[in-house]
C-alpha cells in the first residue's frame, strides 16, 4: 500500500501541539537522566580528600576538609549496577527523541490487523514510559531497578498508569479501506489518546459507528484541518481521515446530554445504496441513524463530562513526563491497572 506523505505531513501539522508536548517532555525527561547520571558519576575514594580537591588552593590551611565532606551535600550512592541501568534508560529516549515524528506514526499492511498495528505502535511509544518506571525507585533515591529488562516488546498499552494515558502522544496510522477493521481500537480509547486512521481507498460508509460511546469523541471526515478540533480537547478520540466512501460525521462528547445531541451526520446511505448482502455496513450505517434521531435524555439527566481546551493539558503532560524523574511515587507499578 503506498504511503501518502502529504496527506501525513498535514494531519501532524494540524495536531502539532500534542505531539510537541509529547517530543518536549521526552527532550526534558533526557535532559533530567543526563543530569542524573552526571551527578551520580563522581569519583569515589576518600571524602576528605576529595573535598580538599574540590576546595583547591583557596581552602588549604583555611578549611578542615574532613569537617567540609561532613557539612557537604552530595547526592546519595547509587550502585554501578543500577548507574548502568539509568544510562541503558537514557539511550533508549534518546534512541526515540531520534525517530521524531516517525515514533508516531505507523502502517497496516495490505491484509494486515490494523488492531495489532495500533497496539504494536502504541506498545513502541510506551517504551518511553516502561523504562522510566523501571529505573524510579533509582531516581527517587529509595531503592534497586524494578526490573532491568531492555522491553524487547515495547511496553504495552494494557500496563500503563492513568497519568501515563494522559500524557499519551497522538497517533497517527496509514491503513487502506479494505482493512479499516476498528472493533479491537476500544480497548486504546483511554486517557488523552488519539488515533488518526488516514483511509487509503475505497472504504465502508460509517465503519467509526462501531466506536462510538459517551466519553470519546469519533469523526470521519474529508478534511485535515478538521482535526484541528481534537487536538484541542482533553480525552481520547479516534479520527477516520479520508476522500472515498466515508460519510462524513462527528460525535463531540461536549456538545450535549444524548448522542442526538453529540452526533452530527447528513446523507447517510439508505439500505437499497448499500452492497447486497454486507451485514457490518449495514449495521453500521443503521446504529449511527439510530443514535442520531435518539430522544433526549430526561431534563434532571447529569450533563455531558467537560472537555478541557488543549492549552490546559500541554503544559500539565510535559510536567506530567519530566516529573516524573523528581516525583517518581505517583508513578510506582501499583497504579498500572487504574
Amino acid at each position: 500500500m503506498p504511503s501518502d506523505d502529504s496527506l501525513v505531513d498535514r494531519a501532524l501539522g494540524v495536531m502539532h501541539e500534542p505531539a510537541e508536548a509529547f517530543h518536549s517532555a521526552l527532550a526534558r525527561a533526557i535532559e533530567e537522566l543526563r543530569a542524573f547520571v552526571s551527578r551520580h558519576r563522581i569519583p569515589t575514594g576518600d571524602p576528605g580528600q576529595l573535598a580538599a580537591l574540590e576546595l583547591g588552593a583557596f581552602g588549604e590551611g583555611r578549611v578542615d576538609p574532613t569537617r567540609f565532606a561532613e557539612l557537604s551535600t552530595r547526592p546519595a550512592a547509587v550502585e554501578s549496577r543500577d548507574l548502568h541501568h539509568v544510562e541503558r534508560a537514557l539511550e533508549t529516549l534518546i534512541a526515540a527523541e531520534a525517530k521524531g515524528t516517525d515514533l508516531l506514526r505507523a502502517r497496516v499492511p495490505r491484509g494486515g490487523s490494523l488492531r495489532d498495528v495500533v497496539s504494536q505502535a502504541l506498545a513502541e511509544t510506551g517504551r518511553v514510559f516502561g523504562v522510566i518506571r523501571r529505573i524510579a525507585p533509582v531516581l527517587d533515591g529509595g531503592g534497586e531497578v524494578i526490573d532491568g529488562g531492555s522491553l524487547p516488546h515495547g511496553y504495552p498499552f494494557a500496563l500503563w498508569s492513568r497519568a501515563e494515558r494522559a500524557a499519551a502522544p497522538p497517533l497517527f496510522v496509514e491503513v487502506d479501506g479494505a482493512d479499516l477493521n476498528v472493533a479491537g481500537l476500544s480497548e486504546f480509547l483511554d486517557g488523552s489518546q488519539k488515533i488518526v486512521l488516514m483511509v487509503q481507498g475505497s472504504a465502508p460508509p460509517a465503519p467509526l459507528a462501531q466506536l462510538l460511546s459517551p466519553r470519546v469523541l469519533v469523526m470521519q471526515t474529508a478534511d485535515p484541518t478538521a482535526l484541528a478540533r481534537v487536538a484541542a480537547m482533553n480525552g481520547p478520540a479516534v479520527v477516520a481521515l479520508g476522500t472515498d466512501g466515508l460519510v462524513p460525521f462527528v460525535h463531540d462528547p461536549a456538545a450535549g446530554r444524548c448522542y442526538a445531541e453529540r452526533i452530527s451526520v447528513q446523507d447517510l446511505p439508505s439500505a437499497e445504496d448499500l452492497p447486497r448482502g454486507d451485514f457490518r455496513q449495514a449495521e453500521d450505517v443503521e446504529h449511527l441513524r439510530e443514535l442520531a434521531t435518539a430522544g433526549s435524555p430526561p431534563s434532571n439527566a447529569a450533563g455531558a463530562p467537560r472537555i478541557a481546551p488543549a492549552q490546559e493539558i500541554h503544559a500539565d503532560s510535559v510536567d506530567r513526563l519530566a516529573g516524573w524523574l523528581l516525583e517518581q511515587a505517583q508513578f510506582s507499578s501499583s497504579s498500572a491497572q487504574n
